[in-house]
């Protein structure tokens, strides 16, 4: 299948092309900042429009929109309008990658494709990416809730470095001691790039497809078993072993029951113990 991915250039949208091309995909890595001269096969937004109007690709995977550390900026609207217009036009089906994070207000029951209440800026950012995906993309248009994102960090100063379990291993580095401040027994859904990327093709398979679908559940990890993972890895790569400590609080979060993926036989290749590998990797031995 040949495919366009916005967004190609970020942490997400590289491991969905990756896993694509893996998997034997014509994959056009598509970006906001492209032509750069750092990397020449990015093609740029225009380039993109004009093969959903030639009829050239059978697939676009929106993964440019707003993220954690890029709240101020304001262009994915634009970027998000302009896609999802031109794939309702010429009848090509779209995903847009999207955050289970926009559910984090409800309190009372609710499913994966429930209304967003949002209760902070990003929330906020990526529920108006998904309303404007929606309305302007129409039945072409679909949106894929994601679950905590696992992906190894370029570096010490990379986005993803402030995120779990890269947070605990940034710490246990710099002090040799993990703080955390919820319980040990709280549970979190992690998918990676190969989770995604099936999960999205799924998708674009069905004719009579839904609007929204969460990737639930995706591998639940308790934070207990984040720390011994971390542990294990630190020792693996001859590092000394970092203590961990534990908060009282577990606060809900969103759902991570099966959803639609789940009903049509996609589930989380994710694992501890590939977790494990890629911290032990990503560490090294002490200088």
């Amino acid at each position: 299948m040949r495919i366009v991915v916005v967004g190609a250039l970020g942490a997400v949208g590289g491991a969905v092309c990756l896993a694509l091309t893996k998997s034997g995909h014509e994959v056009h890595r598509a970006s906001t900042r492209a032509p750069i001269d750092t990397d020449p096969t990015a093609v740029s937004i225009a380039e993109s429009l004009a093969l959903i109007h030639d009829h050239s690709v059978q697939l676009v995977i929106h993964a440019g929109g707003p993220g954690d550390h890029r709240s101020d900026r304001t262009s994915w609207e634009t970027t998000t309008s302009i896609l999802a217009t031109a794939l309702h036009t010429c009848a090509v089906p779209g995903v847009l990658l999207s955050t289970t994070r926009v559910l984090e207000g409800w309190e009372a029951e609710f499913k994966e494709d429930s209304t967003p209440a949002p209760r902070t800026v990003y929330a906020e950012n990526n529920a108006r990416n998904e309303q404007l995906w929606l309305e302007r993309g129409g039945s072409t248009a679909s949106v894929l809730r994601l679950a905590n994102f696992f992906s190894v960090p370029k570096s010490l100063g990379s986005p993803q470095a402030a995120l779990l379990p890269w947070s605990l291993v940034t710490e246990a580095l710099s002090s040799g001691s993990m703080g955390i401040r919820s319980a040990a027994s709280l549970t979190k859904d992690f998918v990676n790039g190969n989770d995604i990327a099936r999960a999205a093709l799924a998708l674009a398979a069905t004719e009579d497809r839904p609007s929204i679908v969460a990737t639930l559940p995706g591998l639940k990890i308790s934070l207990a078993d984040f720390a011994d993972a971390v542990q294990r890895a630190f020792v693996n790569a001859g590092r000394p072993r970092p203590t961990a400590t534990f908060g009282p609080k577990a606060p809900a979060g969103p759902p991570s029951s099966p959803g639609w993926l789940a009903s049509v036989g996609w589930n989380s290749e994710l694992s501890l113990a590939i977790i494990e590998q890629a911290v032990t990797e990503w560490v090294g031995p002490a200088a």
